[in-house]
């Protein structure tokens, strides 16, 4: 299975996907205030994001870590 990462971290609603790249369907969905708490908590570094696209198994650890 591979993932697609859909993120608007920097727009004043942010958003945050996580898609099946074969199927298009939604693994995990965080609204505005999910991406802002996981940000404030670390478990979202934002510079990581914008240099390097995250590897499947990053994904998956991310999805399981907000209980998906």
């Amino acid at each position: 299975m591979k993932f697609i990462l859909d993120a608007w971290l920097d727009h004043s609603n942010a958003c945050l996907r996580i898609l099946d790249r074969d199927t298009g369907y939604e693994i995990l969905s965080w609204d505005n205030q999910q991406v802002r708490s996981a940000i404030e908590s670390g478990l979202i570094n934002t510079v990581d994001l914008e240099q390097h696209q995250p590897t499947d198994e990053e994904l998956l650890n991310l999805a399981a870590c907000m209980g998906h």
